[in-house]
């Protein structure tokens, strides 16, 4: 993947769930038990997310085994991720929430996968608070 190529369309559900389609890759991201979200392809899990205890603002994400810790700003639209094996993920969303720019490693599948879900929650999450607001 190229700087600034589309990789997919990501329909959002609100802060319910989002799906992804990329080529031949289908993904479902959905709201799990307590504070915590799912992402799977054809059955299988791909991740797992928790929100730490107390904080809306910091989520746990485990993906193949790596645990990533994320933090998010909806004030400063952005987000990022990194792994305990020293991978991160950087999401920064223009002023008026309509572009983002993702930024990581290209490696293996579990970047990607913790991308996708990183950018769903910013966006979600905005423009929930963004309704809230109005």
């Amino acid at each position: 993947m190229r700087d600034g190529e589309e990789f997919g369309l990501l329909g959002l559900d609100g802060t319910v769930g989002a799906n992804l389609s990329a080529g031949v890759i289908r993904a479902e991201i959905r709201r799990g038990t307590g504070h915590g979200y799912r992402m799977t392809s054809g059955g299988l899990e791909i991740l797992t997310v928790r929100r730490e205890k107390g904080s809306a603002d910091r989520l746990e994400i485990s993906c193949d085994g790596i645990v990533y810790e994320a933090r998010t700003s909806f004030l400063r639209n952005k987000a990022t991720a990194d792994s305990t094996s020293g991978e991160e993920v950087r999401i920064n969303g223009g002023l008026s929430g309509r572009s983002y720019e993702v930024a990581f490693e290209a490696g293996d599948g579990r970047v990607p996968a913790v991308a996708v879900f990183l950018l769903y929650h910013t966006v979600a999450y905005r423009s929930q608070a963004y309704l809230m607001s109005r």
